[in-house]
Parts: C-alpha cells; sequence; structure tokens
C-alpha cells in the first residue's frame, strides 16, 4: 500500500497523500499546521511519495 498516516506525540496527525505527492498535518480540529508537496513531476503529473513518518529529532541527530 501507498500512503500513510501517523499519530504524533503531540496529538496531531501526519497524513501522506501518495498519489497527489503531498504529505500535511492535521490537528484534533482538522486544522492544517503544515503541508508539503513534492516538487519533482514527470509529465506534468507530482511524483508519488511511497510514505512518510515523523522520526524524533534525537534519532537523526545519531544518524549524522
Amino acid at each position: 500500500d501507498r500512503g500513510s498516516s501517523q499519530r504524533l506525540p503531540n496529538g496531531n496527525t501526519l497524513i501522506c497523500e501518495s498519489v497527489k505527492g503531498r504529505v500535511f498535518e492535521v490537528t484534533g480540529q482538522k486544522e492544517i499546521v503544515w503541508e508539503f508537496y513534492n516538487p519533482e513531476t514527470q509529465d506534468g503529473k507530482r511524483k508519488l511519495i511511497y510514505r512518510m513518518m515523523r522520526i524524533p529529532q534525537g534519532r537523526v541527530k545519531k544518524w549524522l
């Protein structure tokens, strides 16, 4: 399956709309906190984003 959703520690939800190449975060009141559109296109269509998940900052620092 493509796409994903992830409940975040702050209660918001991270949603990946694969086919639209879009990822966004919403609050419990359905307000969009931020969104990202894949800037890559092919044949005039936005490229897919297979899946997205939030990674805690502490884990990212270990990888850098």
